[in-house]
């Protein structure tokens, strides 16, 4: 959970999309890199400064981590990090349990 500095978050997604190639993680949008099945840009509803950003990658840690450094993601954290006031976490989750209908 990130809260962005005010307005912010147009800029933040704009400097996501120039270093990704658009659209999120790993490349997005049009191109996107093998893997990353799903991206999220989730913002609280009572506070439009509070942004969740998530993807979703089909395979193993090792191999997430491997992208991570393939696409540069420390890169997009130091250029989102002039529009980011506070970060609540950051990390890798890994789902242990899926339900869907």
């Amino acid at each position: 959970m990130r809260r962005v500095v005010e307005v912010g978050l147009d800029r933040r997604r704009r400097a996501a999309e120039a270093l990704s190639g658009g659209g999120g993680p790993g490349g997005g949008g049009g191109g996107s890199t093998p893997g990353w099945v799903r991206f999220n840009m989730l913002r609280n509803a009572e506070n439009p400064d509070e942004v969740i950003c998530f993807g979703f990658f089909d395979g193993s840690v090792e191999e997430l981590r491997a992208n991570a450094g393939e696409n540069n993601y420390a890169g997009q954290l130091e250029a989102i990090a002039p529009y980011v006031d506070s970060v609540g976490t950051d990390g890798l989750y890994e789902i242990v349990e899926e339900y869907t209908n």
